[in-house]
């Protein structure tokens, strides 16, 4: 009896230690693009050699061990169904995608890669969150890791094409430090949350900048619910006022902003009201919204609609041409009615999700659930693949552990997944 005893009490503890890694190792999952960017930036700049494709394949290695880490921890805890069933889906798509479409092998490896060392870990990671609060602990210190890149980013400066990279990768960071300067009232984090708005707004892209203000809409919305009216009718009227002298002083601030960073393309669009200016995503609108007309049941498969978007024979220009739009995208994949079907059972589960999760009254759940469906659905409007987001995939994952949730005898809300031990 004492042995069984002793042997439980280890068992218990070897877990315990597993999960003290586990959160730090997920943040680096989320935060990787960061830290290896500032050791190429760095070495770009002492050693002036072009790194690239070097450092593309460390990130690949760094993501593999990444997998190879979360699946090792999967089969010494509970091996839960819908990973099993998420896994074998995209098996089995890919399988009839290249039976509809053979010319999908052409971009197939890459995407396998992609597919098994990012997406679906990033699903796997999210699946097996059950403290939040350390999750979020474990993000902080990328704030600052964040101000560091940005920094290095501007004393080396940053390549044409490298904006769009740069201010998604500290996107996450930037919600983090949004997060604990409003609703935990730690209001350093005002300055640290500015310096990388700011910086994504002079050297990013405009989507990443609206993924933030967005952001900072649904945390206030979050923030509300703590104050009393009268608290929350001044704090709206202070927004409004803050809001009209921007506006005000519009032309003024821009003109001085433009003038001191010329090259920052968010500035340019803005100065010369060309916002909305959809930078040729327009094209592939239309590409996209003429396939559906002509044919809207036709099933093309994973990545089929890719080579309706590019006549290129680069297989790396047709991974990366695609709709710019999660929705568009999946029904070229996959036709009208599957995609009806799937996009009504998703915002019905988020719709639910959110219900389950008030009932928590955990801030920092809300916290990291907002901060990933937000940035992300916001993103998948106007940019991105949701076969290559990461983040889209942490959101599902959360997204599902919240509907796992079950109650207890005391009315209380538990997870389901007993065996998974804090």
């Amino acid at each position: 009896m004492y042995n069984e005893t002793v042997l439980r009490s280890g068992a218990s503890e070897t877990i315990r230690s597993e999960r003290k890694i586990f959160y730090p190792i997920f943040a680096f999952f989320i935060n990787i693009e960061i830290v290896i960017e500032i050791i190429r930036l760095l070495e770009k700049q002492f050693f002036s050699a072009e790194t690239l494709v070097f450092y593309t394949r460390v990130r690949m290695v760094l993501y593999i061990c990444l997998a190879a880490y979360i699946i090792f921890y999967i089969l010494r805890n509970e091996i839960k169904l819908d990973i099993i069933f998420i896994t074998l889906a995209f098996v089995i798509l890919i399988g009839i995608s290249l039976i509809v479409e053979p010319k999908v092998k052409l971009v197939l490896q890459d995407y396998i890669l992609n597919l098994f060392s990012r997406i679906l870990p990033a699903y796997f990671f999210a699946r097996y969150v059950t403290d939040y609060s350390e999750l979020l602990r474990c993000l902080k210190p990328y704030i600052y890791i964040s101000l560091i890149y940005v920094c290095i980013a501007a004393w080396v400066g940053l390549e044409p094409l490298e904006y769009m990279g740069f201010s998604y990768n500290i996107l996450i960071p930037t919600c983090v430090a949004l997060s604990y300067a409003l609703l935990k009232k730690e209001y350093i984090n005002w300055l640290w949350a500015i310096i990388l708005m700011i910086s994504i707004l002079l050297m990013g892209a405009r989507a990443a900048f609206l993924c933030s203000v967005i952001y900072i809409a649904a945390i206030l919305v979050m923030k509300f619910k703590e104050m009393g009216l009268f608290k929350t009718i001044v704090v709206l009227a202070v927004i409004a006022f803050g809001v009209f002298i921007l506006l005000y002083y519009m032309d003024r601030i821009l003109y001085a902003l433009y003038s001191a960073m010329p090259s920052s393309r968010t500035l340019k669009l803005l100065y010369y009201d060309d916002l909305l200016d959809l930078s040729g995503r327009n094209v592939y609108y239309d590409k996209a919204f003429f396939a559906i007309a002509e044919d809207p049941l036709k099933f093309r498969g994973l990545l089929g609609d890719r080579f309706l978007m590019t006549t290129s024979t680069d297989p790396n220009v047709i991974f990366g041409s695609y709709a710019h739009n999660m929705e568009l995208e999946f029904t070229i994949q996959f036709g009208v009615i599957p995609a009806i079907v799937v996009f009504f059972v998703l915002f019905y589960c988020l719709i639910l999700s959110v219900k389950k999760a008030t009932i928590l009254q955990s801030k920092d759940f809300n916290i990291i659930y907002c901060m990933f469906w937000v940035t992300t659905l916001v993103r998948l409007q106007i940019s991105g693949s949701y076969l290559t987001t990461s983040n889209l995939w942490i959101a599902i994952g959360l997204m599902v552990s919240v509907l796992h949730l079950q109650k207890n005898k005391n009315r209380k809300w538990i997870r389901h997944e007993a065996k998974v031990i804090k």
